[in-house]
């Protein structure tokens, strides 16, 4: 694998890209233009250039150059520190210093899961809680999103106190927002301003390119040939790419853990049924999985769902999803996101290392619902895919939780 490291200097006046970029040759001892190749970027844009807008400059250094490729270039929302870590791994970038609102404004930072983009918005004080809030998009228009809200594009998430989701239509970009707030449970005037959300990342795949790579990064850095360029260019060699998996399930996602330590457990929607929700019970040990499990596996499909309900440990929709290192495990309800494939939220998980240290193995249970809303809930039978039976309820290990945790620890210090 052959690495090049594109970094631009940032300047107002022209368009900012940072690039760190992956080209996959097959064979040895071969050259660019002799054998198609797969061409990934890692992109760092400036806050208002879109996604088109990055793949249609990169288009034009493609065909600028006269090199080959079959289109579409794909361009796909990353979170930051995934592109500051490798920049950090092949000793270039420095260090990040995030922009911090002052105590009257909202935050706002975009969090990229599976299906699209998530805006997470924090309030200056845990005390205060959003009642609405109207966002403006490019394209969308404006939203207003609620927790009452019954469709999913237009329904926040509390995440802890303070902290929400909601989530960004595709391919879009908030402008400004207005938002009520409650303090201490009392009206305090709204909340509104323009939307800061700092630098967009992506990752760009370039498939069966043919051509001169240092040609393109030359076009797209003069500016005779392009009107918004790069520039500092700089060739990085001799670096490897390992990707490996090991004991993954299909219906265990990577996990997804933010810069606020908020957790975006994943569980894939269920074929073949029509399940309006998911829970998860999370977290548990390998001893508490297999009780737990035998537990609810004695009950049939009216009544699991009545006994999820009655736990007092049970957070629905609109209940603060948080844990400590000392938390018992609780039941997790999990929406729709929005490609209808994935049931997800954002779970804060506080003091990770002690929690990494109380499970050397993290399990959940998985039960998947059934609700048309004039009927009781209802369990739906699934394929355990460990033992190939029918279940209502299954155990799944998080094969790779502990390692997105430990990036998370070692992030912190």
């Amino acid at each position: 694998m052959k690495i090049f490291n594109v970094l631009p200097k940032v300047s107002p006046s022209i368009l900012s890209l940072s690039f760190l970029a992956f080209l996959l040759i097959g064979g040895v001892a071969v050259t660019q233009e002799q054998i198609p190749t797969t061409l990934f970027l890692l992109v760092r844009t400036g806050a208002s250039l879109s996604r088109e807008d990055l793949q249609k400059t990169l288009q034009l250094g493609l065909d600028g150059t006269n090199c080959k490729y079959k289109a579409p270039i794909s361009a796909k929302p990353i979170p930051p520190g995934v592109f500051h870590e490798i920049e950090r791994m092949v000793g270039k970038g420095s260090p990040v210093v995030p922009r911090l609102a002052d105590d009257k404004e909202i935050s706002f930072a975009q969090v990229p899961v599976a299906d699209g983009v998530l805006l997470r918005a924090s309030l200056p004080k845990k005390s205060m809680q959003l009642r609405d809030i109207s966002i403006k998009f490019k394209n969308a228009g404006e939203i207003k999103y609620s927790i009452d809200a019954k469709d999913p594009k237009s329904h926040f998430m509390l995440v802890t106190p303070g902290v929400y989701t909601m989530a960004v239509p595709v391919d879009d970009e908030p402008i400004s927002y207005q938002a009520k707030v409650l303090d201490k449970g009392e009206d305090i005037p709204d909340m509104k301003g323009d939307m800061d959300l700092g630098p967009k990342y992506y990752t760009v795949r370039i498939n069966d390119f043919v051509g001169d790579q240092k040609k393109v990064f030359d076009f797209v850095s003069n500016s005779e040939t392009i009107a918004n360029k790069l520039v500092n260019i700089e060739p990085i060699k001799d670096y490897s790419f390992v990707f490996a998996n090991l004991d993954t399930v299909d219906s265990i996602q990577k996990p997804q853990i933010d810069d606020q330590n908020i957790y975006y457990p994943r569980v894939s929607q269920v074929r073949g049924a029509n399940a309006r929700r998911a829970w998860i019970l999370f977290p548990l040990t390998a001893a508490e999985a297999t009780a737990q499990r035998d537990n609810y596996r004695k009950m049939d499909f009216l009544e699991l769902p009545k006994e999820i309900r009655k736990n007092s440990e049970t957070i629905t929709i609109g209940k603060i999803a948080e844990l400590n290192a000392d938390s018992k495990p609780k039941w997790f309800e999990l929406t729709t996101a929005l490609d209808r494939q994935n049931f997800s939220r954002g779970i804060k998980l506080n003091d990770l290392p002690k929690m990494q240290e109380r499970f050397s193995a993290w399990h959940r249970l998985v039960v998947y619902e059934f609700d048309d809303g004039s009927n009781p809930a209802q369990a739906i039978r699934v394929r355990d895919e460990r033992s190939g039976q029918g279940t209502y309820v299954i155990d799944e290990v998080l094969g790779d939780l502990p390692g997105a945790i430990n990036r998370r620890i070692k992030g912190e210090k």
